[in-house]
Parts: C-alpha cells; sequence; structure tokens
C-alpha cells in the first residue's frame, strides 16, 4: 500500500471575534498562505487537515517537500 499524503487544508487566522477560513488544496499552497499570514502580522494562524486534525507548521513543511519530490 502506498503512502498518500492527506490532501486538503483550512487555514484558520482573526480572533475569536472575526475568523478567516481558507481551504487551499495542497501542503505548498497551505504553506504559502500560512507564511503570507506571518508576514503581514495576521493573529492566531491555525492549519487544519480536511479531516479535522490539526497539522503542525514542521508537519506542513514536510508534507510541502513530499509534494515537491513527487
Amino acid at each position: 500500500m502506498l503512502f498518500s499524503p492527506v490532501r486538503g487544508f483550512r487555514v484558520i487566522s482573526g480572533t475569536p471575534v472575526q475568523e478567516f477560513i481558507e481551504i487551499l488544496e495542497s501542503a505548498t499552497a497551505a504553506l504559502d498562505h500560512v507564511r503570507r499570514l506571518t508576514e503581514s502580522g495576521s493573529p492566531n494562524i491555525r492549519v487544519v487537515t480536511k479531516s479535522g486534525y490539526p497539522c503542525s507548521l514542521t508537519e506542513l513543511e514536510g508534507l510541502a517537500k513530499f509534494e515537491s519530490d513527487v
């Protein structure tokens, strides 16, 4: 059985009063979006996989690297 990386990420940012949710299909796109949010100073950036599990920045970077290697 081949390993299939997670496809689909929700990048959530903002405050409890107003949240912004972006749905992205690849880890590379999600990582780029997280970097843009970080540079712009957006608060409370979180990444959740399509299946609802939290994804750390390190995991996201590893998945993006895996995508570029395939």
